[in-house]
């Protein structure tokens, strides 16, 4: 009966650790939308061919974006191998259109 109970603790503690990391890892990601939806979005994506994704300022992560998604400062986009996208800045409607394999990083001017 020992060694049953002993690894049912050993098991409860695996599962706990990971609830908790868990449970750290969706607050601090959910803190990240809040702080991104504090700042005014410059432009959005107006259009994409194939994979297009995001790299936020506070992340290492890059996270897929589809059309119309709202970009801010110190967002870097990057286009695949095989992928185009066109990006319309708000205010001025100016276009910058991505060719495969290149990135830009958004900044306020």
């Amino acid at each position: 009966m020992g060694r049953n109970l002993k690894r049912l603790v050993i098991a409860f503690t695996v599962s706990s650790a990971c609830y908790v990391g868990t449970v750290y890892w969706y607050k601090q990601n959910s803190n990240f939308t809040f702080q991104r939806s504090k700042t005014k979005p410059i432009a959005r994506l107006q259009s994409h061919t194939n994979e297009v994704q995001r790299k936020p300022i506070a992340r290492v992560i890059w996270e897929d974006i589809s059309k119309n998604e709202t970009l801010f400062v110190g967002e870097t986009i990057r286009t695949s191998a095989n992928a185009e996208a066109t990006i319309s800045f708000l205010g001025t409607n100016t276009l910058i259109e991505l060719e495969p394999d290149s990135m830009i990083a958004l900044e306020e001017g």
